[in-house]
């Protein structure tokens, strides 16, 4: 009903230009001629877009994610540390697969010592 209200009420003011209230049959009918008369249909759809828009916003309640909420983890018990690990691991991987040549150099380049 909220949505409804604020549309009719946008929509006579911004399409319409007038203020007088006169329900929806009064503002087909006037949009009807609007659209009749204009050449320019996307300079309509745009003007009727922003007044549907506008409705929209101050009509619904608009939630966002608040900061904490975003920058927290998927799962708790993930920590800095096991992060530095697990990038370790992956780099130890990725250069033991591309030495496929024999098997010392693998092991001579897999081993690095640690920090």
């Amino acid at each position: 009903m909220k949505f409804q209200r604020n549309l009719l009420l946008l929509a006579e003011q911004k399409l319409c230009e007038t203020n007088v209230v006169g329900g929806t049959e009064m503002l087909d009918k006037t949009l009807y001629t609007i659209v009749a008369k204009e050449p320019d249909m996307n300079k309509i759809v745009e003007e009727f877009h922003e007044v549907l828009d506008l409705a929209c916003r101050s009509s619904f309640k608009i939630s966002r994610a608040t900061k904490t909420a975003s920058t927290q983890k998927s799962v708790p018990w993930w920590s800095e540390e096991l992060t530095v690990l697990r990038k370790r691991v992956n780099a130890l991987r990725h250069r033991y697969q591309r030495t496929r040549d024999r098997e010392t150099t693998r092991t001579a380049k897999s081993t690095v010592p640690r920090c």
